[in-house]
């Protein structure tokens, strides 16, 4: 177990989304509710999914980071103290809502991300690997796969912590078929063959 004194919320913020403001109030209104006071939150608003959350990283001070995505939020007070009541190693999936039981499987490559979203995940600050910014869909799976290969299976909390807010608004329905095809493709190429 790491000593932490400060835990970094990262908030990729996207101006362009529907109710962006709405849904950024609600993410930081949970935050300021929780029960672990010790928190620093870094907002970024620049580029797309994966670049604006390695930015929003590459800005955190904490010695753990916590990423939310904006239309997301920490269900209940008690989330942060449990995550760092229970972070050890580089990396950390809470359960969120529509996913209360996650764990990691072999081939998360292939889309069969049974972790969750970002949301779901706490890093330590200096971890090696940052989110491949040519994907767009699969960006998150590729993440944890390579943090797989280099640090083993995340400690996992699980239960509902963060809330999801799914909706016409998300990045996830607006992604062309063309894209999926493309990303699926690149990480069969990248990871089937190793």
């Amino acid at each position: 177990m790491i000593s932490i004194n400060m835990i970094s919320i990262c908030i990729p913020y996207y101006s362009k989304m529907t109710n962006a403001d709405f849904f950024l109030k609600r993410c930081i209104e949970s935050i300021e509710k929780q029960t672990y006071k010790n928190v620093e939150i870094v907002v970024t608003d620049e580029g797309n999914a994966p670049h604006n959350t390695n930015l929003a990283i590459s800005k955190a001070k904490g010695e753990i980071i916590k990423i939310l995505f904006m239309d997301d939020y920490l269900t209940h007070d008690n989330v942060l103290q449990e995550i760092i009541d229970n972070f050890k190693g580089q990396w950390l999936v809470s359960g969120s809502d529509n996913n209360q039981y996650p764990y990691y499987t072999g081939d998360i490559h292939q889309g069969n991300n049974k972790l969750g979203s970002p949301s779901a995940l706490t890093i330590r600050q200096g971890t090696e690997i940052t989110f491949d910014e040519n994907l767009v869909w699969l960006f998150d799976c590729d993440y944890y796969k390579r943090m797989y290969k280099l640090y083993g299976e995340p400690v996992i909390i699980k239960g509902n912590h963060i809330t999801q807010g799914i909706g016409e608004h998300q990045a996830t329905n607006n992604i062309s078929k063309e894209i999926k095809g493309r990303e699926f493709y690149l990480m069969k190429e990248k990871y089937d063959n190793n």
